[in-house]
């Protein structure tokens, strides 16, 4: 049996970057070209491995009209959508409170997948009809599983998940199996957030007979082992997750189930994103400000140069600049607004932002030299500032990775009830831990 299929992830429709309404209309444009990409190709379905949403709460009815219109063109095609939910997209109290991915499922745009521990039922069957449930079978003998987002307790969770698929898988006698994670990888990039699963981990999976591991959440495109894949964002989200090697898009799949060993073949198409420009200057012998800008310029006209030379999207680019090194003169003195602006109108930019990452004369250099990245920096500055407050320090890695999902999120514009949520439910995590231990020296 032959077919092929469209794996994609992380589209955030309805994200406002920078507060630029170009931005807002870039990530549905991203999110209809990976759509477009379904249907040209002809796949028989869609694997979306979570986030087609960038708000979790408050969607705006007008994101909602574009999801609409972008997800009805598979279903006016014929072309089932098999989706989970990823963190963006689930509400903050998923106990109480419909999904916007539940809802998208009963107008009858996707078919939502998700797994739900600790059940003593059988898993649910979805389709067409009954559009939630725990696995689907988009054709005859090809089987696709979905755990939505859970954080923290992903890895925990795998082996009861891992369970149920060899018994469906077995009981279906499955040609072919895939299962749709979102969750981060550990070591595959280099940032890392609090919920990450070990490769390890993860590889034990294969076990189960499952063919092809779909994942989201990070927004750059990886691959393990020829098994577990993640296709990247539509769009870039953020600068810290830009990497102009190695460009997300969507993954497109084609199955031979005939085939002896590896029975897919993947091919990863990169989606046509705004223009990203990262510039970074060393400040060098520069003993005032003006003659900075001065040098700065010149070595950004020619720069500029080169990169028009090589530009294939008219649109107007979104640039950052990062300042480095030691500056030779009074701090007070370092102005970035003339830098912004002089970069914008340079490039036409549709934003420009600068930051400093200058360090003053006779301060250390502290970190690239010593750390393999600066998120392992970050990690260990954090560790230290916990470990120095006696009621955190006892339970120092689970508030440190509390941090960084705080961050990660903050960063990705969650709104601040979100944010107070996750803390809560940090926070119970970091009673539950203090009384099991309490448990076991009173047993001890």
């Amino acid at each position: 049996m032959r077919f092929s299929f469209l794996h994609l992830a992380d589209t955030h429709v309805g994200f406002m970057q920078y507060g630029q309404k170009k931005r807002y209309n870039d990530f549905a444009q991203a999110a209809l070209w990976a759509v477009l990409q379904a249907i040209e190709r002809k796949v028989d379905f869609v694997v979306l491995a979570g986030d087609w949403f960038h708000q979790r709460s408050g969607v705006q009815p007008f994101t909602m009209s574009q999801s609409a219109r972008i997800l009805g063109l598979l279903k006016e095609r014929g072309i089932p959508c098999l989706a989970i939910e990823g963190n963006h997209d689930r509400p903050h109290y998923a106990d109480r409170d419909m999904s916007w991915m539940e809802y998208l499922a009963q107008l009858g745009y996707l078919i939502r997948l998700n797994f739900v521990p600790g059940r003593d039922a059988p898993l649910q069957r979805a389709d067409a009809e009954h559009p939630d449930g725990h696995f689907c079978e988009p054709l005859p003998g090809v089987l696709v599983f979905g755990m939505g987002y859970k954080g923290a307790s992903t890895e925990a969770l795998l082996p009861e998940l891992a369970q149920h698929v060899q018994c469906i898988r077995d009981r279906e006698n499955a040609a072919y199996s895939i299962l749709a994670l979102h969750t981060g990888v550990e070591r595959e990039t280099t940032f890392q957030g609090a919920g990450d699963v070990s490769a390890s981990k993860l590889l034990e999976l294969k076990e189960t007979g499952l063919d092809y591991v779909a994942l989201g959440h990070y927004h750059l495109p990886f691959e393990i082992e020829d098994w577990a894949y993640n296709p990247g964002s539509t769009e870039v989200t953020s600068m810290d997750r830009l990497n102009l090697e190695k460009p997300g898009g969507v993954n497109l799949v084609e199955v031979d189930t005939d085939r002896s060993g590896l029975k897919h073949e993947v091919r990863h198409l990169v989606s046509p994103t705004r223009p990203f420009v990262r510039e970074v200057f060393e400040v060098g012998q520069a003993e005032t400000f003006d003659r900075l800008l001065e040098a700065l310029q010149a070595e950004f006209t020619t720069r500029h140069q080169k990169w028009e030379g090589k530009r294939k999207d008219d649109r107007a680019p979104i640039v950052a600049v990062t300042l480095r090194g030691r500056l030779r003169f009074d701090p007070g003195q370092l102005e970035l607004e003339p830098i912004r602006a002089w970069t914008a109108e340079l490039y036409q930019a549709l934003e420009c932002r600068v930051q400093s990452r200058l360090q003053p004369m006779g301060e250390r250099s502290f970190g690239d030299e010593e750390f393999g990245s600066r998120q392992e920096l970050a990690r260990a500055v954090i560790r230290g500032t916990i470990l120095e407050r006696p009621p955190y320090a006892d339970r120092a890695e689970v508030w440190l990775d509390a941090t960084q999902e705080l961050a990660d999120q903050a960063l990705a514009g969650s709104d601040p009830d979100s944010l107070y949520a996750l803390l809560r439910e940090y926070d119970r995590k970091a009673l539950d831990t203090t009384e099991q231990d309490e448990s076991a020296d009173a047993s001890g």
